[in-house]
């Protein structure tokens, strides 16, 4: 874990095209590089390795293959082929006579399922009719069927009698609609269609069996009944297929996933006769590593050239972030990197952001018996969420948060909106009162300045976050207007105490006062105007703490009338069968809204307020080129 980035160098190779397979091979098993897309006007595109669109449609076969089975769990085995034996073994699972019969089977039961499917509505549709449709032949008419909105139904026989005189309609309902099966000359079929049609006339196709619906409705059924036990079996078999073919299907797709991104990666490298180039970052401290790999392998075949990171920097080339944070931050890092990754050269926020947010989210909170809930509630989702989801690591965040509130509900004294004594003689304990904790409803004054105190603090944290970055990127003048707004907002704050608090030593004030005008002065030399501009926004940003006990104090106060007007009681009676799910949802609610607010308001303060002071982000993810292994090892 480190609170900066690692640092990046590049590499620049320069090689025979004949060693351009064995080179993309080894920085592939290497795993620690970011290959970039080389920017050189003197020389052509690259060109990706002759076997990648064999690798594709294989890989494109095989995926339709694994959705075709039914997934099985799949040990981790050590598989080893060359990109030939490869192809074959897939051409040879793609073609296997087993899995097309069973496909072909699959296909065939769907259709089936799909036009018995079809039958049945259409039968179901004119079922009410009873008659065999398919004795409705003749030369001269036509016959048709459909349905019209049932207001409509008066409609259908003026529109045809507009047209021709030669008709018959037969009507019946069919909840709001009406349907109608009509018989009209075959020379006006066309314009009697078009003009039913203009008034919401749906036609509908007429069944094409022989017999009358009801018959035919239950031979489907028993079709459908059939089809169903072959179904069963259908699925039987496929389970069985499943668990000789689906473990081989995953270890090939894998192996043909890291053999396609081989064939790919040239496509990035620059090409010129015989002759390849390509550029990618990697971490100062595997660069030694690398070049010995490369020239123990390749010798004087293929040159390497390094660009240390001071030398990017000098060249204000900004390479791509790679975090070095430990597995415990892996939420609070996945959430970095979703909001705004920093740049290379910058202060990872990752571990500032875990121990802020939680703090601030408990400060808000701070009730134990809805940490409680929460992290409960937490936990629930942790073990429904996906760990590859968006869900997971904040559910892990969420946990972290409700930590400091059951904490922050002790230094309270809040438990579901009760203090400790209170909720004891719920249950039957008078008179035990361990502490008087520091409730939010009766220490206002208290609070308010302490919150805006903790403002004060994060926003002087953050200038000093910043300075630290100015200084490390080797901007002195950056570093000094940065730590200059700490002298300022410190200086400023103990001159702002002293009208409160006359006792304040006068030495302190005065020299507090003499800090303030070079901190002022400073300002202006080091900002311009822009500096002073910038005092009431800090300002707004230092007083933007205390709206963390307005949020903490909404949800005491909604606590405590739930408590005075739904908390149920034994001497309600019947009543309390009202009152008792009344109460445990208007705490649930609360619940609800409070973390819901605590968490928009917490992740403002270290978004705006504080992150404003010293991250600039908008870096670039350090994109590992390398074996993604999951069901196969090397």
């Amino acid at each position: 874990m480190d609170l900066f980035p690692a640092k990046i160098s590049k590499v620049r190779l320069f090689g025979l095209k004949s060693c351009l397979q064995e080179v993309v091979g080894l920085l592939h098993s290497f795993g620690e590089t970011h290959v970039k897309q080389l920017d050189s006007r003197f020389l052509g595109a690259g060109q990706p390795l002759p076997s990648l669109n064999e690798l594709a449609s294989e890989l494109v076969r095989l995926k339709a293959v694994s959705r075709s089975l039914v997934p099985v769990p799949v040990s981790v085995k050590q598989v080893k082929m060359d990109l030939g034996s490869l192809l074959e073994e897939c051409r040879r699972v793609s073609s296997d006579a087993r899995l097309n019969e069973l496909f072909s089977r699959r296909d065939s039961l769907k259709g089936r399922h799909k036009l018995l499917v079809e039958e049945r509505k259409r039968l179901d549709f004119f079922r009410s009719f009873d008659l065999d449709f398919s004795s409705l032949n003749s030369s001269l008419l036509v016959f048709f069927g459909g349905r019209i909105p049932l207001a409509k139904a008066s409609l259908v026989r003026p529109r045809i009698h507009h047209l021709t005189s030669r008709f018959e309609v037969v009507q019946k309902a069919l909840g709001a609609q009406a349907v109608f099966l009509i018989a009209v000359d075959r020379s006006v079929h066309s314009a009697v269609l078009r003009e039913l049609q203009s008034v919401g006339f749906s036609e509908e196709p007429l069944p094409s069996g022989k017999g009358h619906p009801s018959d035919l409705l239950a031979g489907i059924r028993q079709q459908l009944a059939e089809l169903e036990l072959q179904e069963n079996s259908f699925q039987q078999e496929r389970m069985a297929v499943s668990r000789e073919y689906y473990p081989k299907v995953m270890y090939l797709i894998e192996l043909l996933e890291m053999e396609k991104q081989r064939a790919e990666v040239p496509l990035k490298f620059g090409s010129m006769n015989d002759f390849f180039a390509l550029e990618a970052y990697v971490r100062e401290k595997d660069v030694a590593r690398l070049t010995s790999m490369l020239s123990s392998r390749f010798g004087s075949r293929v040159s390497v050239q390094v660009f240390s990171s001071e030398e990017l920097e000098r060249l204000h080339e900004v390479p791509p972030t790679h975090l070095l944070n430990a597995p415990l931050l892996g939420p609070y890092e996945f959430l970095t990197k979703m909001m705004n990754l920093p740049q290379s050269n910058e202060l990872d926020p990752t571990l500032i952001f875990a121990v802020m947010f939680p703090l601030f989210y408990g400060i808000m909170m701070g009730d134990a018996g809805y940490g409680l809930i929460s992290l409960l509630l937490a936990f629930l989702l942790m073990r429904v969420a996906s760990k590859d989801g968006l869900l997971y690591p904040i559910s892990v965040i969420w946990a972290w948060g409700a930590v400091p509130t059951i904490l922050f509900g002790f230094v309270y004294d809040e438990f579901f909106g009760f203090p400790h004594h209170k909720l004891l003689e719920l249950f039957g304990f008078h008179g035990i009162e361990f502490y008087h904790g520091f409730e939010r409803m009766e220490s206002l004054t208290l609070l308010l300045p302490s919150f805006i105190v903790l403002g004060l603090l994060v926003v002087m944290l953050g200038f000093v976050l910043g300075a630290l970055n100015a200084w490390r990127e080797g901007h002195v003048h950056h570093a000094a207007a940065k730590l200059n707004w700490v002298f300022l907002l410190g200086s400023g704050a103990v001159l702002i105490s002293s009208i409160f608090l006359p006792s304040l030593d006068s030495v302190l004030v005065l020299g507090s006062g003499a800090v303030f005008l070079v901190s002022l002065v400073l300002l202006v030399f080091l900002e311009g105007m822009m500096g002073l501009i910038e005092i009431p926004s800090v300002a707004g940003n230092i007083l933007s703490f205390s709206r963390m006990l307005a949020v903490g104090l909404a949800s005491v106060i909604v606590a405590i009338v739930i408590n005075k007007l739904l908390l149920p009681s034994l001497d309600q009676g019947i009543l309390i069968l009202f009152f008792l799910p009344l109460y445990v949802f208007g705490h649930l609610f609360n619940v609800g809204i409070g973390m819901f607010e605590s968490l928009v308001q917490g992740a403002r303060l270290n978004f705006i307020e504080f992150y404003g002071k010293f991250f600039r982000g908008s870096g670039k993810p350090f994109m590992r080129f390398r074996e993604e292994r999951r069901f196969t090892k090397a």
